[in-house]
């Protein structure tokens, strides 16, 4: 399992940013870690994630993914995120 998740969706960082372009984000970096892991299911700790949109402009992510195994795929079962102001 590699890290390619932001809120909501699964795929390549080019694929999530064309994506999240509907929703107005401009960008996302994404790094995270496997913090535990069984054969369907798995928890994922965001290590960076930073988001530039429209809206609010930048923001640093905190928080977890739960993953969930489901026909082949790792799709986000929850997401228990928090949005903070990017630090300069």
């Amino acid at each position: 399992m590699s890290g390619f998740v932001v809120p909501g969706l699964i795929g390549s960082e080019s694929g999530i940013v064309s994506s999240e372009q509907q929703e107005h984000v401009d960008s996302a970096r994404f790094q995270g870690r496997v913090t535990s892991q069984s054969a369907t299911s798995a928890t994922i700790q965001i290590v960076s994630l930073i988001t530039h949109d429209r809206q609010y402009g930048c923001r640093s992510w905190t928080g977890s993914y739960l993953m969930s195994l489901r026909a082949g795929r790792w799709l986000i079962a929850r997401a228990s995120i928090t949005p903070g102001p990017c630090i300069r």
